[in-house]
């Protein structure tokens, strides 16, 4: 419960849960991750978790994968997603990085069954907007730039 003065009280009772996952870095081993990590034993614990705790939404903040090649982060990626579209609620999906570094974005929207745009979630009284601007990191020039997926941010909100 909020006040704003004497006279006025504003009291909220919504109840949201989101089930936020982010870095899994499933795959081959590389330089992103530790030897002994296990991603989807990982993911596995977080969906189960997300459907006992009854989450309104699961969000995926992206690095799903550790990028080594394309014919492995093909595969890692089509495990997690298995996991990921067996789960039996709302999934919202972001880009990070090590996600486009050798797969496409219709490669990622092909695996997870959604697309990978920039979009708004309706929440009942709440509202979710995901935002993705470009996340292929060129080397020697950075990421891209983040103007034209700021433009859909500002008009969004």
């Amino acid at each position: 419960m909020a006040t704003t003065g004497p006279e006025l009280l504003l009291s909220w009772d919504i109840a949201m849960k989101i089930a936020i996952i982010t870095d899994i870095h499933h795959g081959p081993l590389s330089h992103t991750k530790d030897e002994t990590w296990d991603g989807l034993a990982h993911v596995r614990k977080f969906l189960d978790r997300a459907v006992a705790e009854k989450a309104d939404l699961v969000l995926d903040l992206g690095d799903r994968i550790s990028d080594t090649t394309h014919e492995d982060d093909y595969r890692a990626s089509s495990e997690l997603g298995a996991l990921f579209n067996a789960y039996p609620g709302r999934r919202v999906h972001l880009l990070g990085n090590h996600n486009v570094n050798n797969l496409s974005i219709a490669d990622n929207e092909a695996i997870y069954g959604q697309s990978m745009a920039s979009s708004v979630h309706d929440l009942g009284e709440m509202r979710l907007i995901a935002w993705q601007p470009g996340v292929k990191i060129e080397l020697g020039v950075g990421l891209p730039n983040a103007e034209p997926a700021l433009e859909w941010l500002v008009d969004t909100l």
